[in-house]
């Protein structure tokens, strides 16, 4: 047997065996399982391939493809099921909003919802948050949806998830090529293989959501961030969800006035976009028409919503009482404002002790902060944080970080966002906050002191 053949015979042997594993445990044992063993194996692999011999590596490299293949299977076969019959969230959502803005109607006014929904059943809470409320986001976002209205709601889900499918692609090569700082295939391989598996990224897919786009204008400004187009990024990741915006904390203490000046004429200049295209009084509805306040009370305190003020929400609330409801209660109103304002302050001051060739770990500082402060961070945003945690694991040793330690971390994560449906993604998102914050003190603290100049020497008196 030519080593070429074995070298092919073990790699197929490995893509079988890794494939059955990988479906074997997810079924039968459960995702909590799954996430203890998929992320230290990938890790394994890209930390130690070069060490096996020709046939182990290549059964090594076989087994890896195989649960990147299982888990990108799983996700197009979700996308092939929307596409030909949408799930009620939450494209349907995105498609009542968009199709109103490309009827001609006000998609802020909830009977213009209700008369693009025609009728149509959905559950009470679709219903409640969705058809009954409005549009809830600002105008900039609905320039995105509008052109997905103008076609009927499969075809619009079957454009959707084209778009966003490349956005993905997009994503995962920029975060190699930036946060990883490589051309290697193998990393290539480890970023879309655990962000494929991550199961913030697989409800993702389920619910036809924006997290892709948004991974994709942070991978740029992450490329960008010293750049004025780096806040062009922000403003294009802002247009999309509007917990983008606590990202401007990074420039402002930077300094970097042309990257804030940037993203604020972006901003503006989207605005006008949607003036003219929408026309003005959509706009202003917006602003007129508070949507915020119109949500319902569980749109902040379900267990979707993974965020400080939901945690808050969630210690506070009495059963039998309903949903709580942070706009009349002050306790937990003020709670949220003490821990998310101390929160703000201590990564605003580590960010500024940290030095230009640190700020990589300021950029991921910042983007755990705002997943944790925002009032309406949900559980499938856990996406966006595989970019501090690549960077983590990929620069451990300059960051001087044991191996196991990041493997740990990075494990950690997948367990507690993969391991139930919603319920620990807040502390995951903590976890990443309280890694990064430890490695800034440590950094900051490992700065050598300042040497005072020399004093000239006189001549003696």
């Amino acid at each position: 047997m030519t080593p070429a053949v074995s070298w092919w015979l073990a790699g197929a042997a490995g893509f079988v065996l890794a494939a059955a594993a990988t479906i074997a445990l997810g079924l039968g044992a459960g995702p909590a399982l799954l996430y203890l063993v998929l992320p230290p194996a990938f890790l394994l692999w890209h930390s130690r391939r070069l060490e096996l011999a020709l046939p182990a590596r290549a059964a090594a490299d076989g087994a890896s493809f195989a649960m990147l293949a299982v888990f990108a299977g799983r996700a197009l076969n979700i996308m092939r099921l929307n596409a030909a019959s949408p799930e009620e969230w939450d494209f349907q959502a995105f498609w009542l909003w968009g199709r109103a803005a490309a009827l001609g109607l006000n998609p802020y006014l909830p009977e213009s919802i209700q008369t693009v929904n025609a009728g149509a059943p959905h559950t009470p809470a679709f219903t409640a948050t969705v058809v009954g409320v409005g549009f809830p986001y600002p105008p900039i976002t609905m320039l995105l949806l509008r052109p997905f209205g103008g076609f009927d709601l499969s075809t619009g889900c079957l454009l959707w998830y084209l778009l966003h499918g490349l956005a993905f692609a997009a994503a995962v090569w920029l975060l190699r090529r930036n946060v990883l700082a490589s051309d290697r295939w193998t990393d290539l391989v480890l970023v879309a293989g655990l962000l494929v598996a991550l199961r913030p990224t697989q409800t993702t897919v389920h619910l036809a959501q924006t997290n892709f786009l948004i991974l994709l204008a942070f991978a740029l400004y992450w490329r960008d961030r010293s750049r004025a187009r780096g806040g062009v990024w922000l403003a294009l990741g802002l247009a999309v969800k509007p917990w983008v915006a606590i990202l401007l904390l990074h420039p402002l203490v930077r300094r970097r006035w042309r990257v804030v000046a940037a993203a604020l004429a972006a901003t503006a200049g989207l605005f006008l976009l949607a003036a003219v295209a929408l026309g003005p009084e959509m706009v202003a509805s917006y602003f007129r028409m508070q949507m915020v306040a119109r949500m319902p009370g569980r749109y902040f305190s379900a267990d979707v919503n993974q965020s400080l003020l939901a945690t808050i929400l969630r210690f506070f609330s009495e059963a039998g009482s309903g949903p709580p409801d942070p706009r009349a209660l002050f306790v937990p109103r003020l709670t949220f404002l003490a821990i998310a304002g101390s929160l703000a302050v201590t990564t605003a001051g580590l960010i500024h002790r940290l030095r230009e060739a640190e700020d990589d770990l300021a950029v991921g500082l910042t983007l755990a902060l705002a997943l944790l402060v925002y009032p309406g961070t949900l559980y499938h945003y856990g996406v966006m944080l595989i970019a501090p945690l690549l960077w983590l694991w990929m620069g451990r040793e300059r960051l001087r970080v044991a191996a196991w330690i990041a493997a740990a971390v990075l494990t950690a994560y997948f367990v507690l966002v993969g391991g139930s449906h919603a319920a620990y993604v807040f502390p995951a998102i903590a976890l990443v906050w309280c890694t990064l914050a430890i490695l800034a003190v440590r950094t900051i603290r490992g700065h050598s002191p300042a040497v005072p100049a020399a004093r000239p020497v006189g001549p003696a008196a």
